[in-house]
């Protein structure tokens, strides 16, 4: 193995930057929400990102975990997509 890792699973989403189209993004749950953090039991977690956030349906109908501001596939600051 090189150490290149792949993404496990991917997701239909619009093109970056309002160009036309459909890409695949990686099923990263993290990344969009890095920048936020809150504690559980003492121990400082990241925020994540929820199934409305890849426009699908079911789980909580929120796009992250703590129900910060946040569109489908955007970023918060201190995310990356």
């Amino acid at each position: 193995m090189d150490g290149a890792l792949d993404a496990v699973m991917t997701v239909a989403g619009p093109a970056p930057k309002g160009a036309p189209g459909t890409v695949y993004c990686d099923f990263e749950v993290c990344d969009p929400t890095q920048g936020d953090q809150h504690s559980i039991n003492n121990v400082v977690v990241s925020n994540f990102v929820g199934k409305k956030y890849f426009a699908m349906s079911g789980g909580s109908g929120r796009t992250n975990c703590l129900d910060l501001r946040l569109a489908a596939f955007g970023v918060r600051s201190g995310g990356y997509f």
